[in-house]
């Protein structure tokens, strides 16, 4: 018996028919059809299908109610898919299992009405369809977060987690209702168990304050994992097992940690796909301590990718000495070369953020951000400008150079050029070229002159005058030397 109808409204020619057979023939369900006819498809198989609904502000989405008289829970329920029909997930929490239409607000399709065999009309879409996320910390006295605290959700629905090894719960695809979150660990207590009454958002915070009242020695666990140049592998799989039994995920440093352990035996062991560690796991019997420094090397073992660029001025011209760090699933940093290029080879797929950085120079754009790569990231270019103030210092100009001393002259160079530095006697004869026109980048350079003319003979007592070209302007300063 065929009971529903619908069209794609942008692809007519992709259809839905839904119906119930009886006498066991077996043939109810949703039926589609993309050629406008024959041939057709079974794609949902519930026997007892009496509404079709087609998203028209995505029409990839389809709905359909199934309903029975004898409430069969296999038979009954809100099914939707979200491509064309190919796959369909039941709503586990719709409040009422006999469904016959889903009805979509005609401005907001996020605003469901569904008729029922028996229960009325359910509206409301986010009873039926969203979801919430409890989350929070259960940490000592003194702020340590707690491992392995069996954390239990109880009320509308039942479930359980572990606490990781920071302390961190956290219970996802919560459906609306009133919940008690209540914590236990032999030998702990927590305070009194938290009530959310009528969840209607998400719920983070939800943190409880434990004390130890056992005998044993608390230890904790902890160290670093890291690749063999000494980069951090954040979102490593740490797993404890043994005495108790925890999970905790590497941080941006490559850092895990398991605290208020109670003495026994353990093992820590890393896990990542496409990631082999070295040693493959520590071992406790018993741990009776605190052990920290349980670091592995990692090496990965998958397709790597490079990410390459340049940092260059305004006018093309290369930056050297550019630090640009990689932050994301691993961390590193490189310099720019004398073109301003630099690289990063040998990643693993993931994302990853790269931000140049130097005193006294601003980048464009600040950082580049890099999502889920699977493939090389080239051209990954960055625009420095120089913002230190132009000028020519000197530092200890009052110099004897059969001391050793040495003058220390610096320039701010804000535009790439060639730059010349003299140093000329009060008579204005030349006695040294300590740079002879050469190509400068933007930025601070630094020489040194020791008090010696172009032969490399030590100079006479006298005043001195070192005289800075540059683009076209010549800035000057006085030089004292005493023997």
């Amino acid at each position: 018996y065929m009971i529903d109808v619908a069209v794609h409204p942008t692809e007519p020619n992709t259809i839905y028919v839904c119906g119930y057979s009886y006498y066991g023939n077996n043939q109810g369900g949703v039926y589609r059809t993309t050629t406008g006819g024959s041939p057709w498809t079974r794609v949902l198989t519930n026997e007892f299908m009496y509404g079709l609904t087609v998203d028209p502000d995505n029409p990839d989405v389809v709905y359909a109610g199934s309903c029975m008289d004898e409430d069969i829970p296999e038979y009954t329920g809100l099914y939707k898919s979200t491509n064309k029909g190919s796959n369909w997930t039941k709503y586990s929490d719709f409040p009422f299992r006999a469904t016959r239409q889903a009805y979509l607000h005609p401005t907001d399709s996020s605003k469901m009405f569904v008729t029922t065999f028996g229960g009325g009309v359910i509206t409301n879409s986010a009873a039926a369809v969203t979801k919430y996320t409890i989350s929070g910390y259960i940490r000592d006295g003194n702020s340590a977060g707690i491992s392995a605290v069996t954390v239990a959700l109880s009320g509308s629905a039942s479930t359980a987690t572990i606490t990781s090894g920071t302390g961190y719960y956290e219970f996802t695809n919560v459906s609306t209702g009133t919940y008690i979150i209540t914590p236990n660990k032999t030998d702990w207590a927590f305070g009194s168990a938290i009530t959310l009454t009528n969840l209607s958002a998400n719920q983070s915070n939800q943190n409880f304050t434990g004390s130890y009242s056992g005998t044993s020695v608390l230890c904790r666990i902890s160290g670093y994992i890291k690749d063999s140049e000494n980069s951090a592998v954040s979102s490593v799989t740490v797993s404890l097992a043994g005495q108790e039994t925890a999970t905790a995920l590497t941080d941006a440093t490559g850092f895990y940690q398991f605290t208020n352990l109670s003495t026994g035996s353990y093992i820590v062991t890393p896990g990542l796909t496409n990631w082999a560690f070295a040693p493959l796991n520590y071992s406790y019997n018993p741990l009776s301590a605190d052990r920290s420094n349980q670091d592995f090397t990692g090496t990965y073992t998958g397709t790597t990718y490079k990410i390459s660029g340049a940092v260059k001025d305004a006018s093309g011209t290369g930056i050297a000495g550019i630090t640009v760090a990689l932050t994301g699933g691993l961390s590193r940093s490189a310099v720019s070369g004398v073109n301003g290029l630099y690289e990063f080879t040998g990643l693993p797929p993931g994302s990853y953020t790269i931000a140049p950085g130097k005193e006294n120079w601003e980048f464009s754009p600040a950082s580049r951000s890099l999502t889920a790569i699977s493939s090389d990231q080239l051209s990954q270019n960055f625009t420095g400008t120089y913002k230190g103030s132009a000028g020519f210092n000197v530092r200890n100009n009052l110099i004897n150079p059969l001391k050793g001393d040495k003058v220390t002259l610096s320039c701010n160079i804000q535009t790439a050029g060639y730059v010349s530095l003299d140093i000329y006697n009060l008579s204005g004869a030349l006695v040294k070229s300590v740079i002879e026109r050469s190509y400068f980048m933007s930025g601070s350079q630094s020489v040194e002159w020791d008090g010696t003319d172009k032969s490399g003979a030590v100079v006479p007592s006298g005043i001195y005058i070192a005289r800075l070209k540059q683009s076209g302007s010549v800035v000057t300063r006085k030089i004292c030397v005493v023997k």
